[in-house]
């Protein structure tokens, strides 16, 4: 059954003149308490708290990789760097194009009270967590430990979610040939291939 609670409203109004000179603190209880003018029932806070968040995550998978990457350097076959090549391609062209996007967007919000283009607003979605990696964990089972391998599974379902949920990441967007949703897509099946093919060569290794 429908909700029969109706969502609250904020007032959309435009930031006050002097925002850019008020304290972080104050910014943020100001966008806490106003709306997002195509929906004022989504506070402009919570854009901002979704859109940094997913920066984080982002941030924090690109790591993950990077690791990766000094693994298959010194030992991955011929195969598997190729594939690891196309997937770093894709992962740049579309999740580091994607997530320097959101930035800039909540960033202006931050500072000026207004995104740079409401109409790609980053609106509220429930963001799994991914597993902590700290930065002595092997990347390699060489102590005996195999590399968690869940962090991508869960940042799939990220992907989607965001695919589902933010009707304008299936459109073409201003200077680019293509959809987010269409690079997302590129980074999702490179992903799996050099996954596939990564988790072969552990189990090859294996004794």
């Amino acid at each position: 059954m429908p909700d029969p609670t109706p969502k609250p409203t904020f007032p959309v109004e435009a930031p006050p003149a002097d925002f850019a000179n008020l304290p972080y603190d104050k910014r943020i209880e100001w966008l806490n308490g106003h709306g997002l003018e195509s929906d004022p029932t989504i506070n402009l806070g919570d854009c901002y708290r979704c859109g940094t968040k997913l920066t984080g995550i982002f941030s924090l998978v690109y790591k993950v990789l990077r690791r990766l990457i000094d693994t298959v350097k010194n030992k991955g076959s011929a195969a598997l760097k190729k594939y690891l090549n196309a997937f770093i391609t894709a992962f740049k062209n579309g999740v580091g194009h994607l997530s320097n996007y959101i930035y800039t967007n909540v960033k202006a919000l931050s500072e000026t009270g207004k995104f740079n283009d409401a109409t790609t607003a980053p609106t509220p979605v429930a963001i799994p967590g991914l597993p902590v990696i700290s930065d002595d964990e092997p990347v390699t089972p060489a102590t005996g430990k195999t590399f968690d391998m869940s962090f991508w599974g869960i940042f799939l379902g990220t992907l989607t979610i965001l695919v589902d949920t933010w009707p304008w990441l299936n459109k073409i967007q201003t200077g680019m040939s293509t959809s987010y949703a269409q690079l997302l897509e590129v980074v999702a099946n490179t992903g799996q291939t050099f996954f596939a093919e990564y988790q072969k060569s552990q189990s090859d290794d294996q004794p």
